[in-house]
């Protein structure tokens, strides 16, 4: 029998069906996450690396990236070592940086717009971490991204960071963190409906669709008139400009599976950073947000959290994200979208003194679940182009990280 090649968008799953013969896998192109239920390991491959699985092994494969898997009878294919798995503890520390600094970014928002402009804020951070990712990186050698690159990195970053974090920043003046967190956390809602009109899924399943109806709900409750639970509502408008935030959130990453991007995901991170926070200090300008700042009047704790945002919340956070991408499966990843608002909520309950009353309980225990079920869902997505392959009929999907 001749080799075979099958193609895998990102975060796309394969269940290969070997019959008893050993066959091995060869990865041409991308970075796939292995597995098999004879030993219980992980394995990553990379370009040129081979593995061997039989009939009997249970074997699962999840693409990291967009890749691209030579197959064939063990005895045609020659043999190359693998990738080993990461240290767990590793995997633990990166993960824990995510959750953590991700989680508490909300907080530091909080204390930053306190004195400084919120675009001009916010702007600022995301200019000077993506300047400071493209010197290192054009200090290392790394390859200089096309004008094509950047210009799907501008219309990306616009979305992401402009659309979404701009809004945030502007939203949480009236806003607790730990309820702009939960709010955003309705992200996932938003893309598997993207995802359905951009002709990604097939359908979206009965569940998925309750769960989001949940999660909704949840919201409800969080913008129900006065007196419930004994708490004000949050206010509508900055409420709306948060679900909108987390709108344009999908929006960007559904988008950045079609757009031409920068093949390094490190150039992919600072061409985002420096187009998006460039619009927001233009937006931020054209606000006329430099008339009232005045640089004397900013309290170190505004500075301070403003740092904070730039060399954590941006530079050690998304390094972070970046690399346990790279070592685990994008369903692993995406943990990160339910468990931030845990860590927003306790962190603004904890430092800034934010209300934690039973309306808010109770709109994490409708939202938040809804996202487990929404990242743990499985779809079933039609035959069409990922970026760098066809997907295969029958694959399934699982959501990526927002």
């Amino acid at each position: 029998m001749k080799p075979w090649t099958i193609s895998l968008g990102e975060g796309q799953l394969w269940r290969p069906a070997f019959r008893g013969s050993t066959y091995r896998l060869r990865c041409v192109r991308g970075r796939v996450w292995a597995t098999r239920a004879g030993d219980g390991e992980d394995y990553i491959l990379d370009p040129g690396a081979t593995w061997e699985a039989g009939g009997e092994d249970g074997v699962l494969l999840e693409a990291l990236t967009p890749a691209e898997i030579v197959v064939g009878p063990a005895t045609a294919m020659p043999e190359a070592p693998s990738t080993p798995s990461p240290p767990r503890l590793g995997l633990y520390a990166a993960f824990a940086a995510v959750y953590l600094i991700w989680g508490s970014t909300y907080l530091a928002i909080h204390y930053a717009i306190q004195t400084l402009p919120p675009f001009l804020m916010a702007g600022a951070r995301f200019f000077l971490s993506g300047l400071i990712l493209a010197l290192a990186l054009l200090a290392r050698g790394a390859p200089r991204p096309s004008r094509a690159d950047w210009r799907g990195a501008a219309i990306v970053g616009v979305l992401l960071l402009a659309g979404g974090n701009g809004s945030v920043v502007w939203a949480q003046q009236r806003v607790p963190s730990g309820i702009t967190a939960m709010l955003i956390a309705t992200t996932p809602f938003w893309m598997i409906f993207l995802d359905r009109l951009s002709g990604g899924l097939r359908r979206i399943s009965p569940l998925s669709a309750l769960a989001a109806l949940v999660g909704f709900a949840g919201v409800f409750v969080l913008l129900f008139p006065k007196g419930f639970g004994g708490m004000g509502a949050v206010p509508l408008v900055p409420a709306l400009a948060i679900l909108g935030a987390a709108f344009w959130w999908a929006l960007g990453s559904t988008l950045s599976r079609f757009l031409r991007m920068p093949a390094s995901p490190w150039w992919s991170t600072a061409l985002q950073m420096l187009c998006g926070g460039a619009f927001l200090l233009v937006f931020g300008t054209l606000r006329g947000e430099w008339a009232g700042f005045e640089p004397a009047r900013i309290s170190a704790a505004s500075a301070a959290a403003w740092l904070y945002l730039i060399f954590f919340g941006s530079i050690v956070g998304y390094s972070a994200y970046l690399w346990i991408l790279r070592h685990s499966t994008p369903t692993r990843v995406s943990t990160y979208a339910f468990v931030n608002p845990i860590v927003a909520l306790l962190l603004g309950w904890a430092v800034a003194g934010e209300a934690l009353g039973p309306r808010t309980i109770l709109a994490a225990a409708l939202i938040l679940p809804s996202v487990v079920v929404l990242i743990g869902g499985k779809e079933e997505r039609r035959d069409r182009k990922v970026r760098g392959g066809k997907v295969g009929e029958g694959l399934d999907s699982s959501l990526e990280p927002t």
